[in-house]
């Protein structure tokens, strides 16, 4: 678990690890060169429990640094990266154990996770275009089609790795910054294949202060990441995904990015057409549009997805039909799964 300056929410997120069944073997919390009081709380739960391991980074290294510490560090088969801000739910650890040894060649396994914002309130359910439409061993070979249509298969939150396979591609490319983890799992995938579960198993907090949040709204962070990222799949990914996907994977991106910045207050127009990095009329038509207007970025995101086409638009069409259908249900489960997480 990394943790930079989250002494707030590191109890919630540790007593859920804690109550998972099996419970963790060990839990080795990365302390990024924190400032709050995160060192203090940490401690008093190493006392308390000899499953949790403290590790300090003399300087803040960032988040991809400290996902390889506690991956050199891990001993188990089957590791697990936790956030400090966010927190697991009931029955996680089991139905992904469960699901890793009846499926021995997938390197990793993920599920759906909840959206919260920091209130603890529902925000949304990802993945929003899930891989399968139940739980599915999903292959390399499946993969690869796959990765045309859709990549933000595997949030986070929900994914437990098998070690051994994270350290035979080297761990986490930290040059990859906020991309290191989304480059691991789609490599693998392609590699090893994975195990895909509609169980709901964590809560995600989402905030605009986070690490992500950050890079995918910062054109001067995103621009040279998202050339890097490119170059890594082309050294990377087996052919023909290696000349195919960096194309792809840069306008949906971008569409990310856009999308992002169309959510935050204070959005600017000019800075969406420098994310998108399209043409003049492009420019001209989200310039005329304007972002001070809900309807108004509304329209600029439905432009904006016929334009950078990231998605099929009938699987789109299909992930809206089936987020209406089970809206209700789902935050229902999500509500009662997470109050008893967090008793």
């Amino acid at each position: 678990m990394p943790n930079f300056n989250h002494a707030d929410e590191l109890p919630r997120s540790l007593r859920a690890l804690l109550r998972q069944e099996p419970p963790p073997d060990e839990i080795i919390v990365v302390d990024d060169a924190s400032t709050d009081a995160s060192i203090h709380v940490i401690e008093n739960f190493e006392r308390d429990y000899s499953a949790i391991r403290l590790v300090r980074h003399p300087t803040n290294l960032g988040a991809p640094a400290a996902l390889n510490t506690g991956l050199a560090i891990a001993k188990e088969e089957f590791v697990y990266f936790a956030a400090a801000d966010d927190f697991v739910l009931p029955g996680f650890f089991s139905a992904a154990l469960a699901s890793l040894k009846a499926c021995p060649d997938a390197a990793y396994f993920c599920a759906q996770v909840v959206l919260i914002n920091r209130h603890g309130a529902i925000v949304d359910f990802r993945p929003l275009l899930p891989p399968s439409r139940g739980n599915a061993y999903i292959s390399p070979g499946e993969s690869q089609r796959l990765i045309h249509k859709i990549d933000n298969w595997a949030a986070g939150p929900s994914a437990v790795y098998r070690r051994q396979l994270l350290l035979d591609i080297g761990g986490f490319d930290e040059s990859l910054g906020s991309l290191c983890d989304g480059m691991t799992y789609r490599l693998l995938a392609l590699r090893n294949g994975f195990y895909f579960s509609d169980k709901l198993v964590a809560a995600w907090q989402v905030r605009p202060d986070s690490y992500s949040a950050r890079t995918a709204t910062s054109q001067s962070e995103n621009m040279p990441l998202v050339e890097k990222a490119k170059s890594w799949i082309r050294a990377s990914f087996p052919s023909p995904l290696n000349t195919e996907y960096p194309e792809i994977f840069a306008r949906r991106l971008r569409f990310n990015m856009a999308r992002l910045a169309l959510l935050a207050s204070g959005a600017d127009a000019k800075a969406i057409s420098d994310l998108v990095a399209l043409g003049d009329f492009d420019n001209w038509l989200i310039s005329i549009l304007g972002t001070k207007k809900r309807t108004c970025r509304a329209a600029i995101l439905v432009w904006l997805t016929w334009r950078l086409y990231p998605f099929g638009f009938s699987a789109l069409a299909r992930a809206w039909l089936n987020n209406l259908i089970k809206s209700h249900s789902r935050r229902s489960l999500a509500a009662r799964a997470m109050a008893v997480a967090t008793k």
